[in-house]
């Protein structure tokens, strides 16, 4: 994981692994990596069922064919942690191979192949 040089940047809510500098540098990287040919790819999820007496967290991590690059998640569903663990699981073969910063396709795959 990369080291941080300053406080976490917040942005709509959500907290970003980055700092805030690092925001318009990783926007540039993805609109740098649209030279043809330059396509990542998902190669494997692994996923983390992290519970405590009131609830259970799912996390993902999604990780790429690009050394160091991969996606963190969260997918909780209160009660169905197993079941979305198991879906995630199940569901792998539809996503593999996939490009991740194309994610209305892996959205409209999912919803149209099940």
């Amino acid at each position: 994981m990369a080291s941080h040089r300053g406080p976490l940047c917040q942005l709509d809510g959500y907290i970003s692994l980055t700092t805030c500098d690092d925001v318009g540098a990783r926007n540039t990287h993805v609109s740098d990596r649209k030279v043809v040919g330059d396509v990542t790819r998902i190669t494997r999820a692994t996923t983390y069922l992290v519970g405590n007496p009131w609830k259970n967290w799912l996390f993902l991590r999604l990780d790429t064919d690009q050394p160091g690059l991969y996606g963190l998640g969260e997918g909780t569903l209160n009660a169905f942690g197993r079941t979305v663990e198991t879906a995630i699981h199940e569901l792998a073969p539809r996503y593999q191979g996939m490009d991740p910063f194309q994610v209305e396709t892996i959205v409209q795959r999912m919803t149209r192949d099940l």
